[in-house]
Protein backbone atom coordinates (compact mmCIF):
# COMPACT_ATOMS: atom_id res chain seq x y z
CA UNK A 1 0.00 0.00 0.00
CA UNK A 2 1.04 3.64 -0.80
CA UNK A 3 1.04 7.06 1.19
CA UNK A 4 -2.46 7.74 -0.43
CA UNK A 5 -4.13 4.65 0.55
CA UNK A 6 -2.64 5.06 4.16
CA UNK A 7 -4.31 8.50 3.72
CA UNK A 8 -7.24 7.29 2.87
CA UNK A 9 -7.30 4.21 5.75
CA UNK A 10 -6.98 7.25 8.13
CA UNK A 11 -9.14 9.56 6.96
CA UNK A 12 -11.93 7.37 7.38
CA UNK A 13 -10.77 6.29 10.85
CA UNK A 14 -10.77 9.38 11.63
CA UNK A 15 -14.64 9.78 10.48
CA UNK A 16 -15.80 6.38 12.97
CA UNK A 17 -17.23 6.89 16.21
CA UNK A 18 -14.72 4.83 18.28
CA UNK A 19 -17.12 4.01 20.89
CA UNK A 20 -19.55 2.71 18.36
CA UNK A 21 -18.55 -1.33 17.80
CA UNK A 22 -20.66 -2.04 14.94
CA UNK A 23 -18.60 0.99 12.80
CA UNK A 24 -15.41 -0.50 13.97
CA UNK A 25 -16.31 -3.88 12.73
CA UNK A 26 -17.35 -2.53 9.45
CA UNK A 27 -14.09 -0.68 9.16
CA UNK A 28 -11.97 -3.68 10.72
CA UNK A 29 -13.55 -6.40 8.51
CA UNK A 30 -13.24 -3.69 5.48
CA UNK A 31 -9.42 -3.98 5.60
CA UNK A 32 -9.57 -7.50 6.83
CA UNK A 33 -6.22 -8.32 5.06
CA UNK A 34 -4.31 -5.93 7.69
CA UNK A 35 -2.75 -7.16 10.89
CA UNK A 36 -2.89 -5.30 14.42
CA UNK A 37 0.64 -4.10 13.66
CA UNK A 38 -0.40 -2.74 10.72
CA UNK A 39 -2.97 -0.73 11.85
CA UNK A 40 -1.07 0.74 14.37
CA UNK A 41 1.82 2.13 12.35
CA UNK A 42 -1.19 3.36 9.26
CA UNK A 43 -2.97 4.79 11.90
CA UNK A 44 -0.18 6.22 14.51
CA UNK A 45 -1.73 4.18 17.27
CA UNK A 46 -0.52 1.42 19.83
CA UNK A 47 -1.38 -2.16 19.24
CA UNK A 48 -2.79 -1.93 22.74
CA UNK A 49 -5.43 0.55 21.32
CA UNK A 50 -5.76 -1.31 18.25
CA UNK A 51 -6.78 -4.72 20.07
CA UNK A 52 -8.91 -2.58 22.42
CA UNK A 53 -10.81 -1.12 19.46
CA UNK A 54 -10.68 -4.86 17.99
CA UNK A 55 -12.45 -6.13 20.95
CA UNK A 56 -14.94 -3.46 21.10
CA UNK A 57 -15.96 -4.79 17.37
CA UNK A 58 -16.71 -8.40 18.45
CA UNK A 59 -12.97 -9.76 17.18
CA UNK A 60 -11.26 -12.31 19.66
CA UNK A 61 -7.55 -11.51 20.16
CA UNK A 62 -6.63 -15.40 19.61
CA UNK A 63 -3.59 -17.06 17.65
CA UNK A 64 -5.94 -17.20 14.69
CA UNK A 65 -6.28 -14.71 12.63
CA UNK A 66 -6.86 -10.97 13.75
CA UNK A 67 -10.13 -10.70 12.09
CA UNK A 68 -11.88 -13.56 13.70
CA UNK A 69 -15.40 -12.67 14.82
CA UNK A 70 -16.67 -13.64 18.53
CA UNK A 71 -17.16 -16.94 18.15
CA UNK A 72 -15.28 -19.81 20.41
CA UNK A 73 -12.50 -21.59 17.86
CA UNK A 74 -12.19 -25.16 18.94
CA UNK A 75 -10.83 -25.63 22.08
CA UNK A 76 -9.08 -28.26 24.06
CA UNK A 77 -11.11 -30.87 24.63
CA UNK A 78 -8.25 -33.31 26.16
CA UNK A 79 -8.39 -33.92 30.20
CA UNK A 80 -12.57 -33.52 30.56
CA UNK A 81 -12.02 -29.98 29.75
CA UNK A 82 -15.89 -28.11 28.59
CA UNK A 83 -16.32 -26.15 26.50
CA UNK A 84 -16.07 -23.09 27.22
CA UNK A 85 -18.14 -20.63 28.82
CA UNK A 86 -17.39 -17.50 30.50
CA UNK A 87 -19.25 -18.34 33.70
CA UNK A 88 -18.40 -18.77 37.77
CA UNK A 89 -19.55 -22.18 37.34
CA UNK A 90 -17.31 -23.18 34.54
CA UNK A 91 -14.44 -21.65 36.65
CA UNK A 92 -14.71 -23.35 39.54
CA UNK A 93 -15.27 -26.36 37.88
CA UNK A 94 -12.00 -26.46 36.28
CA UNK A 95 -9.71 -24.50 38.92
CA UNK A 96 -11.29 -25.37 41.73
CA UNK A 97 -12.60 -28.79 41.34
CA UNK A 98 -10.77 -30.45 38.92
CA UNK A 99 -7.54 -28.30 39.83
CA UNK A 100 -6.38 -27.26 36.56
CA UNK A 101 -3.51 -24.37 36.07
CA UNK A 102 -3.80 -21.30 34.95
CA UNK A 103 -2.04 -22.41 31.53
CA UNK A 104 -4.48 -25.46 31.14
CA UNK A 105 -7.24 -23.08 31.58
CA UNK A 106 -5.76 -20.20 29.35
CA UNK A 107 -5.50 -22.99 26.54
CA UNK A 108 -8.96 -23.86 26.73
CA UNK A 109 -10.58 -20.43 27.42
CA UNK A 110 -8.53 -18.79 24.22
CA UNK A 111 -8.73 -15.79 27.16
CA UNK A 112 -5.06 -13.75 27.80
CA UNK A 113 -3.11 -14.61 30.30
CA UNK A 114 -3.76 -11.61 32.91
CA UNK A 115 -7.76 -12.22 32.00
CA UNK A 116 -7.60 -15.41 33.06
CA UNK A 117 -6.17 -14.80 36.02
CA UNK A 118 -8.64 -12.30 36.91
CA UNK A 119 -11.28 -14.56 36.10
CA UNK A 120 -9.85 -16.79 38.65
CA UNK A 121 -9.53 -14.00 41.39
CA UNK A 122 -13.17 -13.40 40.82
CA UNK A 123 -14.90 -17.05 40.91
CA UNK A 124 -12.45 -19.27 42.65
CA UNK A 125 -10.08 -17.02 44.82
CA UNK A 126 -6.55 -17.70 44.92
CA UNK A 127 -5.23 -20.92 47.03
CA UNK A 128 -2.37 -19.93 49.53
CA UNK A 129 1.09 -20.20 48.84
CA UNK A 130 0.64 -23.48 51.13
CA UNK A 131 -1.77 -24.99 49.55
CA UNK A 132 -0.26 -24.67 45.79
CA UNK A 133 2.82 -25.67 47.28
CA UNK A 134 1.76 -28.52 49.56
CA UNK A 135 2.65 -32.17 48.28
CA UNK A 136 -0.64 -34.14 47.75
CA UNK A 137 1.53 -37.37 48.64
CA UNK A 138 -0.50 -39.77 50.73
CA UNK A 139 2.10 -39.23 53.80
CA UNK A 140 2.28 -35.77 53.73
CA UNK A 141 -0.54 -34.84 56.44
CA UNK A 142 -0.05 -34.38 60.07
CA UNK A 143 -2.23 -38.14 60.77
CA UNK A 144 0.75 -39.77 59.66
CA UNK A 145 3.63 -37.65 60.32
CA UNK A 146 2.09 -37.63 63.68
CA UNK A 147 1.74 -41.48 64.23
CA UNK A 148 5.14 -42.94 62.70
CA UNK A 149 7.47 -39.55 64.21
CA UNK A 150 5.64 -38.63 67.49
CA UNK A 151 3.36 -41.86 68.48
CA UNK A 152 5.98 -44.37 67.35
CA UNK A 153 9.29 -42.36 67.57
CA UNK A 154 10.82 -43.66 64.69
CA UNK A 155 13.65 -41.34 63.28
CA UNK A 156 13.42 -38.83 60.44
CA UNK A 157 15.11 -41.26 58.44
CA UNK A 158 13.08 -44.07 58.90
CA UNK A 159 9.99 -42.23 58.34
CA UNK A 160 11.16 -40.68 55.26
CA UNK A 161 12.13 -44.38 54.15
CA UNK A 162 8.29 -45.49 54.69
CA UNK A 163 7.18 -42.19 52.57
CA UNK A 164 9.72 -43.15 49.89
CA UNK A 165 11.05 -39.47 50.33
CA UNK A 166 14.04 -37.97 50.84
CA UNK A 167 14.87 -37.10 54.17
CA UNK A 168 14.69 -33.21 53.19
CA UNK A 169 11.16 -33.67 52.41
CA UNK A 170 10.23 -35.23 54.94
CA UNK A 171 11.73 -32.28 57.14
CA UNK A 172 9.66 -29.78 55.32
CA UNK A 173 6.78 -31.78 56.03
CA UNK A 174 7.11 -31.65 59.16
CA UNK A 175 8.05 -28.00 59.53
CA UNK A 176 4.82 -27.24 57.37
CA UNK A 177 2.71 -29.06 59.76
CA UNK A 178 4.54 -27.67 63.18
CA UNK A 179 5.64 -31.28 64.56
CA UNK A 180 9.03 -30.26 66.22
CA UNK A 181 12.36 -32.22 65.17
CA UNK A 182 14.41 -33.90 67.39
CA UNK A 183 17.45 -34.01 67.14
CA UNK A 184 19.46 -37.71 66.83
CA UNK A 185 20.00 -38.19 70.70
CA UNK A 186 16.23 -36.92 71.16
CA UNK A 187 18.37 -33.15 72.43
CA UNK A 188 17.57 -30.24 71.32
CA UNK A 189 14.58 -28.82 69.21
CA UNK A 190 15.42 -27.68 65.53
CA UNK A 191 13.08 -25.54 63.78
CA UNK A 192 11.32 -22.50 65.00
CA UNK A 193 12.72 -22.64 67.78
CA UNK A 194 16.19 -23.15 67.27
CA UNK A 195 17.07 -19.72 68.23
CA UNK A 196 14.77 -19.71 71.73
CA UNK A 197 16.65 -22.97 72.74
CA UNK A 198 20.28 -21.42 71.47
CA UNK A 199 19.76 -18.22 73.85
Amino acid sequence: MNDAEHQLIRDEFALIDTKNGDQLREFFLRYSFLSTTDFASILSLSTTFIRRYKRRAGFRRASAPDVVPNVSPTRNTVDNIEPFVDTADWWILHYKERGYGRAKLQRASGLGVGTVRLRIKKHCGWKSYNEAMKSKHPCNNLEWLTKHYVDEQLSMRACAKLAGVSDDTLKCWLLRAGIEIRHINHGPIVGKDRGKQAG
